[in-house]
């Protein structure tokens, strides 16, 4: 449990969004969906903010930077077991990880620019190089916040650091041949012996970068559906495969837990 000084100092909600950079209009929000809620009312009905609620909201901020639903915020800082220092360190991680690729997004504009210029003689494939590592290991952290205290995040940077450019490159093309493969047995429905086939090479190829438990592969296939990052990426092979790599994926879980 955190403790404060006694010396804290208290915000009305002009104050706390004078400091944090938001806007009254938004601790008014976050207060009506239960996200933060006053420490107190004072007798004119003023919102009162203190310690905790300075760090809550700090809390949300850095998960709103990462792209969070406030909804999904509120299940992760509501949660009893949720603990500050560890969603920190986490934070930490994942911002580091959004700076590399910002950096290298960065990089390719300069080559890019550098090119039209004809300043630099630039190849094809370095135009895209920034944007192979976005794979969907990008997301096993924010995975692992919302479905399970694991150490795939963890596993997967230590078995992706030395992964180079063309590991990843390989490793696209080998994932869209396999996801070629899913939208001829759709009709059959994910609960069929084909699509439970590929589900399970599926579930195995996570171990490339993690080990990954039933519990996080459910969340894994919800968010198959609920992000649109996801979304756009499996819609891309079939509009409907989202829902049925989840509902495949689901199905595959509970198989496996009552074995």
């Amino acid at each position: 449990m955190l403790t404060f000084p006694p010396n804290f100092m208290s915000y009305t909600v002009q104050q706390l969004a004078d400091l944090a950079g938001v806007s009254v209009r938004t601790l008014h929000h976050y207060d009506e969906i239960g996200l933060l809620t006053p420490a107190r009312l004072q007798g004119n009905e003023y919102r009162i903010y203190e310690e905790a609620e300075l760090m809550r909201l700090q809390q949300i901020l850095f998960f709103r930077e990462l792209e969070f639903s406030l909804d999904d915020i509120k299940k992760i800082v509501s949660d009893p077991a949720f603990d500050m220092q560890a969603a920190l360190r986490d934070h930490r991680r994942m911002i580091e990880a959004k700076q590399k690729r910002l950096s290298g997004l960065i990089g390719t504009i300069d080559t890019t620019l550098a090119k039209l210029s004809g300043t630099k003689e630039v190849s094809d494939e370095e135009l895209f190089e920034a944007f192979w590592e976005k794979h969907e290991t990008e997301y096993v952290a924010e995975a692992e916040q919302r479905w399970g205290n694991t150490d795939a995040y963890k596993q997967s940077k230590e078995r992706t650091k030395h992964f180079t450019k063309e590991d990843y490159k390989r490793m696209a093309k080998d994932g869209d041949l396999f996801m070629q493969k899913f939208p001829p047995i759709m009709s059959k429905g994910p609960y069929s012996k084909d699509a439970q086939e590929l589900i399970a090479q599926h579930f195995e190829g996570l171990r490339t970068f993690y080990e990954p438990t039933l519990e996080l592969y459910r969340g894994l296939g919800t968010m198959y559906v609920e992000d649109d990052r996801f979304r756009a990426y499996y819609a891309k092979y079939h509009k409907d495969l989202p829902e049925f790599m989840r509902d495949a994926m689901h199905a595959y879980a509970d198989g496996q837990e009552g074995k």
